[in-house]
């Protein structure tokens, strides 16, 4: 393999955490830790300084280096596609109880506020279970607002022998007792969003009159704990949560009730101009990236079983054996589909536009149809549609956070992202990998 090959700024990435260089190859995953020289050596063959005549006084290294890049790329697998769907997501109710400042969905209606009806829910599973597709999740808006309907749906599923796995996305305000005991009873996989204590949640997450719903939240959720649910907690971090706790206070909270989360932040939304006020900036991005991966670092190197999803999935990526090469932008585009109130189906409930549409369930040639619309589809989020960033390979990026210049896609904050992964990767090298297998399981792949 030639030098042009090896040495190409836009596969290999250098950089030094504190003390240590290394050098992380996108095609292989591959992870090396460089001295002082051997980095400048690096250095100058990625930027073309390096004298042709000086490769005979550093020949061994260059070679070493070269035949491990070399032999770990031949083993990378070009990622297939899914052969199925693995997740219908059900919009039931284009309506919420709550007025969250940053909301990206226009109060949880995406502009069409309405109810999904029983007919409409049926021929979905029908859909899904003609798809094989295994898993449901009731979405919204706050699904709970159509608690009667998810519960006929789940009666009628039962009626026709449909075998499904079930999960909900909910604020939380709306758990009772009845639905917690139906939620426990059909194994449920449930996702809360809390933002963190009540001075923190309360700032953005509030009800349409203007009261904080954080009281009402971990009333929920400790019903959810009470029987046993399974948890997740998903938070979103807000410019205005900026002084009122510190990362590790937010975590340290939303942890007492859950140790699986999801950590995200607000994004510029169509259907909320507010969201442009409250999004981070670059700068407080990285505290932030960096503040959760070092939290997480720490509880599990303690033994204590923290799972935050974006760092798990990219840890479980640098230890897996066998690395494969992405196809998609989101992995979520090719095994997910959502059904609106009305039928319609898009891959996301962000990504509405006329690229992204596969048809509406109530069409008789739907099913028929559908495998050539999804190809069709799932060429909006090739990979080669997004900027050549070294880190593209690590993570699904939402296509509806990113910018499109109607020929790449790229991040708004590409220095916190590539600032992110290489903190990711200095933890991982740093850490007992015995001690992270073993918290997270025994295994990961």
């Amino acid at each position: 393999m030639p030098f042009s090959s090896i040495f190409n700024s836009n596969s290999l990435h250098l950089f030094k955490p504190y003390k240590q260089w290394v050098c992380f190859d996108s095609i292989s995953g591959t992870i090396i830790n460089l001295e002082q020289k051997e980095a400048e050596i690096v250095k100058a063959l990625l930027d073309g300084s390096f004298q042709q005549k000086d490769i005979e006084n550093y020949k061994e290294f260059i070679n070493t280096f070269k035949e491990v890049i070399s032999k770990n790329r031949g083993k990378v697998k070009h990622e297939g596609l899914p052969e199925r769907y693995r997740l219908m997501v059900l919009m039931i109710s284009q309506y919420c109880n709550m007025q969250c400042s940053y909301c990206y969905a226009g109060e949880g209606t995406y502009g069409m506020p309405s109810f999904m009806d029983s007919e409409i829910g049926k021929i979905s599973l029908d859909v899904a279970n003609k798809l094989n597709i295994p898993n449901i999740q009731f979405y919204g808006g706050e699904p709970l607002l159509n608690f009667k309907l998810i519960k006929k749906l789940i009666t009628y599923a039962e009626s026709r022998g449909y075998e499904f796995s079930y999960g909900l996305v909910t604020n939380g305000t709306l758990i009772t007792d009845e639905v917690a005991d139906f939620l426990k009873h059909h194994d449920f996989e449930v996702t809360v969003s809390l933002d963190g204590p009540p001075k923190v949640h309360n700032e953005c997450r509030r009800f349409k009159g203007g009261q904080g719903s954080h009281n009402h939240v971990i009333r929920g959720i400790e019903k959810l704990n009470k029987r046993g649910v399974k948890l997740a907690i998903e938070l979103t971090y807000s410019k205005k949560h900026k002084g009122k706790a510190s990362i590790d206070e937010i975590l340290d909270y939303i942890t007492r009730f859950s140790k699986v989360f999801i950590a995200g932040y607000v994004t510029p939304a169509e259907l909320s101009p507010s969201s442009l006020i409250e999004t981070p900036s670059g700068k407080e991005l990285i505290e932030l990236m960096i503040s959760v991966c070092d939290y997480v670092f720490d509880k599990v190197s303690k033994g204590i079983p923290i799972k935050e999803f974006s760092i798990y999935n990219v840890v479980r990526y640098l230890l897996s054996p066998t690395k494969t090469q992405r196809q998609l932008i989101c992995r979520d585009a090719a095994s997910r589909i959502t059904v609106f109130s009305n039928g319609d189906v898009y891959p996301c409930c962000q990504l509405t536009g006329k690229k992204f549409y596969l048809g509406n369930v109530k069409k008789s040639d739907f099913v028929n149809n559908f495998h050539k619309r999804k190809k069709k589809v799932l060429r909006n989020f090739s990979i080669n549609l997004l900027k050549d960033y070294w880190f593209k390979n690590l993570s699904d990026f939402c296509a509806a956070h990113l910018t499109y210049d109607g020929t790449y896609y790229s991040l708004r904050e590409e220095e916190a992202y590539s600032k992110f992964f290489e903190y990711v990767i200095y933890r991982f090298i740093t850490s007992d990998v015995e001690k992270i297998v073993d918290v997270w399981g025994g295994r990961l792949e």
